[in-house]
């Protein structure tokens, strides 16, 4: 694409070839339609390096799932952030500013450990209520089974 190669084309040269092609643009248009093209492709930039980010946080640390990958991208691009300020911009800061923005990504966190916490509390009383209907027939039906089988259990839950 011309307008993505400056360093070979410039706007008049643009402006010919559309021209050369039947449209009629003036320089200035390009230039226009170069501005944002160029602003939306460091915006495609901006968004790769953010899933790179967040990849890279899911790679080294395998437990953690997609929510808590993104709080810690966040995170970090907030203290980053943070540290590029000079003095002046510090004192220049509304520190409030900083904590109404840390203060969503706390609930994301804490939305999602109560969530997790809640699907373990479930899966845990549905496990002792199959369990319980489970180990009674089996109690009846095959006591052999039934201290073999609650053995196991009480071995690989420790």
């Amino acid at each position: 694409m011309m307008v993505q190669n400056p360093a070979e084309y410039t706007y008049l040269d643009i402006v010919d070839f559309i021209r050369d092609n039947g449209f009629e643009v003036s320089p200035s248009s390009v230039a226009r339609y170069a501005k944002g093209l160029n602003a939306k492709l460091e915006d495609v930039m901006l968004i790769s390096e953010s899933f790179r980010a967040i990849n890279e946080e899911l790679q080294k640390y395998p437990e953690i799932d997609t929510t808590e990958a993104l709080c810690r991208v966040t995170a970090y691009k907030m203290l980053e952030a943070v540290q590029a300020m000079s003095p002046e911009q510090l004192k220049e800061s509304d520190p409030l500013k900083l904590v109404n923005n840390v203060a969503p990504l706390v609930r994301a966190l804490s939305y999602k450990s109560d969530t997790v916490l809640k699907n373990k509390e479930l899966k845990d009383v549905a496990y002792e209520a199959v369990k319980e209907e489970i180990f009674e027939d089996m109690q009846k039906t095959d006591p052999e089974l039934y201290a073999r089988f609650t053995a196991y259990l009480n071995r690989t839950e420790k």
